[in-house]
């Protein structure tokens, strides 16, 4: 068995469904991705990104996101076990790839503060009371 697998995706191709039972982490090599949680787009995967399925390969638990190809591209498939050889013969693997999750964490927070401050500038435009609100 080959450590790697190279994968070409078509457009509208599903990369893994939303609770799938797999911990494969994938390295974007070209293409775009789509996220989806809950049958709503969250989020478009790019090389920049790096990495889909982080989050299942590291906490060992099911996909969080339904991906989706978006046009053409390419994934380099890399097991489990196959990248935490890696990691014990490279620490520095592991180091990086930490740095990403805390860059897309500290970038998801920024979001999430700019949609509160966005729903709180709504709410004074619409004049909504806020004992109303709850």
């Amino acid at each position: 068995m080959k450590p790697f697998e190279t994968e070409l995706y078509k457009d509208k191709e599903v990369v893994c469904y939303e609770n799938d039972n797999t911990n494969d982490l994938y390295f974007i090599v070209s293409g775009r991705y789509a996220v989806y949680t809950n049958r709503k787009l969250i989020s478009v995967l790019t090389p920049n990104d790096m990495f889909i399925g982080e989050m299942s390969f590291l906490l060992n638990d099911r996909r969080s996101a339904t991906i989706l190809s978006i046009g053409e591209g390419r994934l380099i498939k890399i097991p489990k076990v196959s990248f935490l050889q890696i990691i014990r013969n490279n620490p520095h693997y592991g180091i990086f790839l930490s740095k990403l999750l805390a860059q897309r964490l500290l970038r998801q927070n920024k979001k999430t503060l700019m949609l509160a401050e966005e729903i709180v500038a709504l709410k004074k435009i619409a004049d909504i009371p806020e004992e109303l609100d709850e």
